[in-house]
């Protein structure tokens, strides 16, 4: 759209410096309402695509309210086109929305490779076919293949996580077996794409140093900014390229190779019992091997304290000594409380400031030094990923302005002096851009949230959620399970020969039920078929799931269903509303399997086999799954603790 009267440059952009201003401020005084509030979603991907959304829908509300009060003649006193600029806005903000979306999602496609990942550690039997595979690959002339080789890496990072071998002592944490680390990672990853896409005074910044570098360049020359405009997208390309690079070198720092010392830390145990069994033959992480070596040269000194404390400023404490847990923590309790030692440790740290081991007077570790400029390369790294998706939109804006002109024939905005040729110059710097913009800058964000969340930048607040999660979705599923246990309970009951005192329905309740069965009931048929019991549920104000509805049809046989049918069902569910979940659990699996006490995972697969109609896809095999967790050297387990595990699941507070 163009504007009858000549445009002012300055008006238009302090039109838009107002419009932002204004978002800005108003976001920071309410940014702790329920509407910047994220509530918890279904998963953590729908939590980053309302963080996106919430902050576009904002900005286009400011934008709508300035076009009414613009329509209002409320910005008489500005000599340019208001219409334009937020048109120009708006388009902006559109560009913005769809390729964050994009970029988000391909984002997340890496967390489903995770996934995969994941199920295979939690999986013994493939876990068992897995090693047999990857030793025979790895010894063979070919190598390991790259799919199997990327599984791998997976546990040791995993095994590597959830007991750390070379950590601060402060910050050591051990975490279940079952410890879900690519939901982990979604989470991380979520967070940092919501921080990304953010608008906030962060993003404004940015947008306006992008805004002033495009106009300075378009001020130079015509020429200029037609080339820098083609050539942006191959200057992009080389320095994700390289930022890659740099990331794939902190990763390989940060998790260890497969190597002869990698194989024999794989095929000592599948599961560690105890994080301290496998120190010795845990491989240390290539950026603390001069710690680890400094450490076991400082256990045969006689000064053993001293060297406590050295190891313990340089932040890291190896746990590959011959001290046992106990010792080496009161040993450490030991020497922050003697006074001399104290002294030369606070001393210490005044220097460490000082020492070339820190930036701009922040301590930093061995982790954060990995990267350049330690944690403000860290910093940059996240502003400058910022600034790059910034400037793509903007580029694409000049890209769709840069064809208007091309079509319209000004010669001024010609590289090669040919419109044809420009046109391939141009389609083909798009098509590169588009690939920077969705294929690589997406691996680079996944890349970096994976080397800023492990080793010494574990987030606590994300491991905190990923396990709440987790728990809350084990209560949905025990639950799950100990419902159809209900049902089970109800078949076997003639077998328990105790005396049951069940609820009666009262004599109105049967009576409308039997009027409400002959309203639905045809004259044809004076039994009810499986097709026809969905007519039912309405009648009784409720509806039926598909689950009871087949166990209706199951009860009644050949002679379908009656009204004597419906009335005990009724009262089955409601006498299995108060029942104890242990002791129900417990008393089926005695009488299934004949009063054993100790069961096998085979045992209890086949008891789960005999019932497999009843319960859902994949419940059976996450009880599988936790009983494993759990299970002792001698492989059995008792009943009680089946019956302990679900029934701590229900009440939400597992173990």
């Amino acid at each position: 759209l163009k504007s009858e009267e000549e445009d002012n440059p300055g008006h238009t952009f302090s039109l838009v410096i107002f419009i932002m201003t204004l978002f800005v401020a108003i976001k920071f005084l309410f940014m702790n309402t329920n509407f910047f509030l994220v509530q918890q979603k279904e998963s953590f991907e729908r939590n980053a695509y309302y963080s996106l959304l919430k902050d576009i829908s904002f900005m286009v509300g400011i934008m709508l309210v300035v076009l009414i009060v613009h329509y209002y003649e409320g910005f008489t006193s500005f000599n340019t086109s208001v219409d334009n600029v937020l048109y120009g806005m708006f388009f902006f903000i559109l560009c913005y929305m769809i390729f964050g979306y994009f970029i988000m999602k391909a984002s997340f496609k890496k967390i489903k490779v995770f996934n995969e990942f994941e199920k295979v550690t939690k999986d013994r039997a493939k876990l068992s076919q897995m090693k047999v595979d990857f030793e025979n690959q790895f010894y063979g002339p070919e190598g390991v293949e790259k799919g199997l080789k990327g599984t791998v890496e997976y546990i040791l990072m995993k095994q590597s996580f959830i007991s750390p071998v070379e950590l601060p002592t402060v910050t050591e944490s051990y975490l279940r077996k079952d410890f879900d680390l690519a939901l982990y990672f979604g989470h991380c990853l979520s967070e940092f794409l919501s921080k990304l896409f953010s608008f906030d005074h962060q993003a404004y910044l940015i947008i306006f140093c992008v805004v002033l570098f495009w106009k300075v360049c378009s001020m130079i020359d015509i020429l200029f900014q037609s080339v820098l405009m083609v050539l942006f997208p191959v200057t992009s390309f080389i320095y994700l390229w390289i930022q890659n690079r740099q990331y794939k070198r902190i990763y390989k720092n940060l998790n260890p190779k497969l190597n002869s010392s990698g194989i024999s830390y794989f095929e000592s145990n599948l599961e560690i019992e105890d994080p301290f069994e496998l120190a010795k033959s845990t491989p240390c992480p290539a950026y603390m091997k001069d710690i680890h070596s400094q450490a076991v040269e400082d256990d045969s000194e006689e000064g053993s304290s001293e060297s406590d404390d050295d190891s313990v400023m340089n932040g890291v404490r190896s746990r590959n000594k011959s001290k046992s847990k106990s010792e080496s923590i009161q040993d450490g309790l030991n020497d922050s409380i003697c006074g001399e030692e104290s002294e030369k440790s606070l001393e210490e740290e005044k220097n460490l400031f000082k020492s070339s081991e820190s930036f701009l007077g922040t301590s930093q570790n061995r982790h954060e030094r990995l990267f350049y400029l330690g944690k403000f390369g860290i910093f940059l790294e996240k502003l400058w990923m910022q600034s790059f998706f910034v400037q793509m939109i903007l580029w694409i804006s000049h890209l769709v302005e840069y064809k208007y002109l091309l079509r319209e024939g000004t010669e001024d905005y010609y590289i090669t002096r040919n419109g044809n040729i420009d046109y391939i110059i141009m389609l083909v710097s798009l098509l590169i851009g588009l690939y920077n913009l969705l294929v690589v800058f997406p691996r680079n964000i996944f890349n970096l949230v994976v080397i800023t969340s492990i080793q010494m930048m574990k987030k606590k607040d994300m491991i905190d959620e990923t396990i709440k999660e987790q728990r809350y979705q084990r209560s949905l599923r025990s639950f799950r399970l100990y419902k159809v246990f209900k049902i089970i309970r109800r078949e076997l009951i003639d077998y328990f020969n105790v005396e049951l005192k069940d609820k009666q329905l009262e004599t109105p309740t049967k009576k409308l039920i039997e009027e409400n069965y002959s309203l639905s009931l045809s004259k044809d048929n004076q039994n009810r078929e499986s097709m026809d019991i969905s007519k039912f549920f309405p009648l009784c104000g409720t509806e039926g799931t598909l689950f009871e509805k087949f166990l209706l049809v199951k009860k009644s046989g050949d002679e379908g269903i009656k009204p004597e049918d419906l009335i005990q069902a009724i009262q089955e569910a409601t006498n299995d509303v108060n029942i104890d979940p242990y002791e129900t659990i417990k008393t089926i699996f005695t009488l299934v399997m004949k009063d054993k006490e100790c069961l096998t995972i085979e045992d209890i697969r086949n008891f789960f086999s005999t019932y497999e109609g009843y319960f859902e896809k994949g419940d059976p095999e996450f009880l599988l799954n936790e009983l494993a967790v759990m299970q002792r050297s001698q492989m059995n387990i008792q009943v009680h603790e089946i019956a302990s595990l679900i029934r701590d699941d229900i009440e939400c507070f597992p173990r």
